[in-house]
């Protein structure tokens, strides 16, 4: 019969086989958990949220002409976000500049009686986003988030085809941010007199989606 040390040791030895056990079957699941196969299927999700035939038909289109699903499918979901987001964005910025600074105000006295309280992280994370859309509007010009959106798909469809495809942008924005029914006009006038007004700040975000559809491309296309 083993005596309490004895035991105890034989329990430690056990525990520590029973995790090494645990972490080789956690390693095996990783190894062969198939990253693209489940980015694809997530992909194709995205893409089967947008109700119009249309719609569906100018995406596909894009990816014809060497848009990245990946990216378009992302391109979706943020423009789902956005639209849920303009409310918040649209708040009179002096509104959300007294907002903030309520909330600051919060923080200095908080700070004074308890200053490794969590409420002043949350404070100043809601402080900070109530600045956030005022910064970008006085540093890019950027007020709305639709806007936003719209500049995204057409930078980036911009610079993977060489062309605007003002028709299959507006098309599947017409869905996402609306008006339903958008016209290719009046994006094409909206592209006309915005994009260089963004591309400054911006422009960078449609090379990087580039290259994020390069790295997620299938090998050997």
């Amino acid at each position: 019969m083993m005596n309490p040390a004895e035991n105890s040791r034989h329990d430690r030895q056990s525990d520590s086989l029973e995790n090494f056990v645990e972490t080789c079957q956690l390693i095996k699941r990783i190894l062969e958990f198939d990253f693209r196969k489940a980015l694809d299927n997530w992909a194709e999700r995205q893409l089967q949220t947008m109700e119009s035939t249309e719609a569906r038909k100018e995406l596909a289109e894009l990816c014809e002409r060497g848009c990245s699903r990946h990216v378009l499918a992302f391109f979706v979901g943020l423009s789902r976000f956005a639209l849920q987001a303009e409310k918040f964005w649209s708040i009179p910025h002096e509104l959300l500049l007294d907002q903030a600074k309520t909330l600051e105000d919060a923080i200095f006295i908080i700070e004074d009686s308890s200053p490794q309280s969590a409420s002043i992280s949350e404070l100043r994370f809601h402080a900070s986003l109530r600045r956030f859309p005022v910064r970008m509007a006085e540093e890019t010009g950027l007020t709305s988030l639709r806007e936003f959106v719209k500049y995204l798909w057409g930078s980036y469809v911009l610079v993977i085809t060489g062309k605007p495809y003002d028709k299959s942008v507006s098309g599947i924005l017409a869905e996402l941010v609306g008006p339903p029914g958008y016209p290719v006009d009046h994006h094409r006038v909206w592209r006309f007199r915005n994009h260089k007004k963004f591309d400054p700040c911006f422009a960078g975000l449609a090379l990087f989606f580039r290259d994020v559809g390069n790295v997620l491309r299938p090998s050997g296309t």
